[in-house]
């Protein structure tokens, strides 16, 4: 597997301490029942799909990126009969 370097969880601190980024982008994703044809993690996963390509197009381009882990919590105040639905009150 070749390594993205400007993806926090693929790359390492050697390569992180040589690095001067201009930007770091944290993807946000609840994680909640999407029926019973998609799993929890769908809007994470997406979100975590969408920084990468951006991130790498703009890494092509010379910006100097980042992309950090998910944050898999989202505000499901609506969704509490849904069972193992993460909610986090804002």
């Amino acid at each position: 597997m070749a390594i993205r370097h400007y993806i926090l969880a693929e790359t390492n601190y050697k390569a992180v301490k040589e690095s001067h980024y201009d930007v770091a982008v944290l993807p946000w994703g609840a994680t909640e029942a999407h029926n019973y044809h998609l799993p929890y993690s769908t809007d994470t996963v997406e979100a975590e799909s969408i920084a990468a390509g951006a991130a790498k197009y703009a890494w092509e381009k010379g910006a100097k990126v980042i992309v950090l882990p998910a944050i898999p919590f989202g505000v499901n105040t609506g969704q509490h009969d849904v069972l193992l639905d993460i909610n986090l009150n804002q």
